[in-house]
């Protein structure tokens, strides 16, 4: 509550007008103004992302399905093509958990029921590759591990949001390269519900074969659309 300060002049004039209170008046007041005094608590903003699985998605809200669809874009996030180079579709049970995803067979959870990893069984190669997933304590995503017949790993700076706005890689691959990646993420729109729907993607990648110095870099531009089904 904003106290009431009255200018050290003003209480002069008051008290040489006659006007200064006597103590019985200033009881009154004081008793009068504590019985105005009301303390409000402030309402604690809730959580968009309601799903258990929604912060490691970057979903808010109960999704139903997202579809997400990439391409190679110009600066200003309009694909150069009309065909998706990739394509992804996840589905989240009523518990909000994903319950399917286009890209692996398995979904594994730990001892707490939290999302863990994702696998899928190769069988040219005869073993499993996996998409393993670190959150920090509020339960967003900073880390993947994707392992194959190579390995990279990434890791995600978030903005005050718990938004991710730059990811970065390592990686090694099976012919003898290995790779960096720096890529920065803008938004570019969201729906109604605050997700976003449409992301800009600023690539540079590099590569090298192994026990050289320099890197070969790739700089190109990549947007991600989404749909998601509530």
């Amino acid at each position: 509550m904003k106290k009431l300060f009255i200018p050290a002049v003003l209480c002069c004039a008051l008290m040489a007008c006659g006007g200064a209170k006597t103590n019985s008046e200033s009881a009154d007041s004081k008793t009068d103004a504590s019985a105005t005094e009301v303390n409000y608590e402030p309402k604690k903003a809730e959580d968009p992302y309601t799903m258990v699985d929604g912060k490691i998605f970057e979903l808010k809200g109960n999704v139903k399905k997202c579809v997400v669809s990439e391409f190679y874009s110009d600066a200003n996030g309009n694909p150069t093509g009309t065909k998706p180079e990739e394509e992804t579709t996840m589905e989240f049970g009523a518990d909000g958990k994903i319950s399917k995803h286009s890209g692996y067979e398995k979904l594994v959870r730990n001892s707490n029921d939290k999302l863990e990893k994702m696998t899928w069984y190769c069988s040219d190669f005869g073993f499993d590759f996996e998409d393993q997933f670190t959150c920090n304590e509020a339960g967003f995503l900073v880390s993947e591990k994707i392992r194959g017949l190579g390995g990279i790993t990434w890791t995600y700076e978030l903005d005050d949001q718990n938004e991710r706005v730059k990811a970065v890689s390592e990686a090694i691959y099976e012919e003898g390269y290995e790779g960096k990646n720096e890529t920065t993420l803008k938004v570019l729109e969201r729906d109604d519900k605050g997700n976003w729907t449409k992301r800009l993607l600023n690539v540079k990648d590099g590569q090298r074969e192994m026990g050289t110095t320099d890197y070969e870099w790739n700089i190109y531009n990549w947007v991600q659309i989404r749909k998601i089904e509530y």
